[in-house]
């Protein structure tokens, strides 16, 4: 059976504390929403979870979120991210006009997915700086609203016309009358 001398990093402080607790593998994995398997891999050294994962096992397990920077660098790194989130909008002004979008629900949206890349950067494991990784994470996000849109009906010369990604905010979707399944 593994241990916390197999866990490496992140995951040996969720190995001590799931088992300080008294928990099993699979009331971890079922309180956590994640698959068995995922936390026995962990456990004995095999896999190691994406951050998302590992967060839904810390928050289970009443652990601080896992960064690499403290609120407070996060919040400095942040600060100089404002205004190339603000350039990727401005360069996306007629797409979001043409959506009807409300840019400031936007920039919300963005500054979120570049709040959540900072605080999953890892760098020990990325060649890119954290605010390139944060502003990459922001493109990626544009071009999935743009995809998400295209998906949803935006079709035809509308779709055609949109060279560059969409960035819309859900409040927005909402709005236009999209429905989601739960």
């Amino acid at each position: 059976m593994g241990g916390p001398e197999n866990a490496t990093g992140a995951v040996a402080p969720i190995v001590e504390r799931r088992r300080e607790l008294g928990i099993s593998q699979h009331e971890l994995a079922r309180l956590a929403g994640v698959h068995y398997q995922t936390v026995h891999r962990m456990e004995i050294g095999t896999q190691v979870p994406t951050w998302e994962t590992r967060q839904k096992l810390r928050r289970v397990l009443g652990l601080p979120e896992e960064r690499h920077f403290t609120v407070e660098q996060r919040n400095e790194i942040f600060m100089e991210l404002e205004r190339p989130i603000w350039c990727v909008i401005n360069q996306n002004r007629r797409i979001l006009d043409t959506l009807h979008a409300d840019v400031e629900d936007v920039f919300q949206d963005l500054a979120l997915c570049a709040i959540r890349a900072i605080d999953r950067y890892d760098p020990n494991k990325s060649l890119a700086s954290v605010k390139t990784f944060a502003m990459r994470n922001v493109e990626a996000q544009i071009k999935k609203f743009f995809e998400y849109f295209r998906c949803r009906g935006l079709g035809g010369a509308a779709a055609r016309n949109l060279e560059s990604g969409v960035v819309v905010s859900l409040d927005f979707m909402l709005e236009a009358g999209l429905q989601f399944a739960v």
